[in-house]
């Protein structure tokens, strides 16, 4: 039969998944430069994450600034 597991004495799958990469990632290299590239890999995300707030920003100020000029239009030819 299967070996059983007891639950109070080994970790879950997922835990011992996320220590086996956390591992993985300084194997190889210090921990400063370990440490150096995961906060490069973080700020790209957010710089990217600020450009589309920025450019959804700008499209719906647009967006918005169109709809009253044809409003305003409209109602100016009448």
């Amino acid at each position: 039969m299967g070996k059983q597991r007891d639950s109070s004495s080994s970790d879950t799958f997922a835990q011992e998944y996320r220590r086996r990469l956390g591992r993985q990632e300084f194997r190889g290299r210090s921990k400063k430069d370990a440490l150096k590239v995961r906060d490069k890999a973080q700020a790209r995300q957010t710089n990217q994450s600020y450009i589309k707030d920025v450019i959804l920003s700008v499209s719906a100020l647009a967006l918005v600034l169109a709809v009253l000029y044809m409003i305003i239009f409209y109602s100016l030819q009448r």
